[in-house]
């Protein structure tokens, strides 16, 4: 059995490297009048620490650029 604490580092884990870059793309208008033309980094690579764990990410922040129509 895995102890308690491995299972919440292990999770803690995983919710920095999968589901933090899932939730901090931007969101397009709902109504599809907005298309993305570039997507440009903006922090570069560099090691992190997160929870006390090193993470290593190509690119930390990303600006994208949109073309919207208006209505």
């Amino acid at each position: 059995m895995i102890p308690l604490a491995l299972m919440r580092r292990i999770a803690r884990l995983l919710i920095v490297t999968i589901l933090f870059p899932l939730l901090s793309s931007p969101v397009l208008a709902g109504d599809g009048t907005c298309t993305k033309n570039s997507r440009v980094c903006i922090e570069g690579p560099e090691t992190r620490m997160i929870s006390g764990y090193p993470v290593t990410r190509d690119c930390w922040k990303y600006e994208s650029k949109y073309d919207c129509i208006s209505q």
